[in-house]
């Protein structure tokens, strides 16, 4: 079994399998390692492995290189660069294990890795765009978070931050887990939304919501799909605005109009309906202008409240 494994790793199509001794130099690379890298030597064997690892990344590779000896029974990832034939950078996910000779010695430690080049790039990008974004609303008064597939913050703003310590007593970070920010009672309804949202349909509400700090205030979520340049959803985009001066300056006004089309408008009418009565009754013609002046008034006073309703209303 383990010669079919030798085998395989020697002749895989797209994995590097390398060895290395304990004095640092290769004494086997295989033919994918060979062909991608045959730019920097053209015989590996016998050449020092560390000259080909990138300069900022040769102490990961010390460091997991001795990791593996003291833990010889353990595979040990990590992951490095080397320079492409075209002065690219080439990013590697290597496993590394120890080799023993029948003594139980370690003799050599092999490496088998993969290229991550393209998983790394885009990771980059993602992390760059964020930080875009993230230093466009800095200044915003809208919180803003980022999330992964998990409801992971990626990226969020000073709002964001400022939001989470004053409503939740909790110190937001990269990889803070956005579940410890959601309000039972509204917990199920944003995790089904967020699974939309992670499927490409965006949702928005508007709510007021009792915060465990015992903040009652009135939000405006706005939760969006995330695209990446190929059009995949990378993840979930979410903007809080605090519109609770708002609502409750609507909610007051809407108190107002109901005290104008009930309590003021009932004994105006009253007083129109008075107004008719007096009309059938025969008055002296100084009484009559007095009366007039008072029906256009209240008709006019009626008209007014009757418009602040409709404004209020709208």
């Amino acid at each position: 079994m383990l010669l079919d494994l030798a085998n395989f790793l020697e002749n895989s199509p797209s994995l590097y399998f390398i060895r290395i001794n304990m004095l640092g130099v290769y004494s086997y690379v295989n033919d994918v390692y060979k062909n991608d890298f045959n730019h920097l030597y053209s015989d590996f064997i016998g050449k020092i492995a560390l000259t080909s690892v990138h300069p900022d990344d040769k102490e990961i590779c010390i460091e997991a290189s001795n990791n593996c000896v003291s833990n010889p029974t353990k595979v040990i990832s990590v992951d490095f660069r080397k320079a492409g034939i075209d002065g690219k950078d080439i990013y590697i996910r290597w496993n590394l294990f120890a080799i023993k000779n029948e003594a139980d010695e370690i003799i050599e430690l092999g490496f088998v890795g993969f290229n991550i080049t393209d998983l790394f790039e885009e990771k980059n990008y993602h992390k760059n765009t964020l930080q875009k974004l993230q230093a466009a609303l800095a200044n915003s008064d809208e919180a803003f978070y980022f999330l992964d597939a998990n409801m992971r913050v990626l990226s969020f703003n000073q709002a964001a931050k400022n939001a989470t310590l004053h409503l939740f007593n909790k110190e937001i970070y990269e990889g803070y887990d956005f579940k410890q920010s959601l309000v039972p009672r509204s917990d199920v309804t944003f995790i089904t939304n967020f699974k939309k949202a992670m499927q490409g349909e965006a949702y928005s509400e508007e709510n007021e919501i009792t915060f465990p700090t015992g903040h009652t205030i009135w939000y405006k979520m706005n939760m969006q799909p995330t695209y990446d340049d190929h059009r995949h959803i990378i993840g979930v985009t979410l903007t809080y605005t605090n519109i609770d001066r708002y609502k409750k300056t609507t909610i007051r006004l809407k108190e107002i109009a109901w005290h104008q089309s009930h309590k003021v408008r009932k004994p105006l009418s009253n007083i129109l309906g008075l107004v008719n009565i007096l009309k059938e009754i025969q008055l002296q013609e100084k009484d009559q202008e007095v009366l007039e002046m008072l029906e256009s008034s209240a008709k006019e006073l009626d008209d007014i409240i009757k418009d602040i309703v409709i404004k209020t209303l709208i």
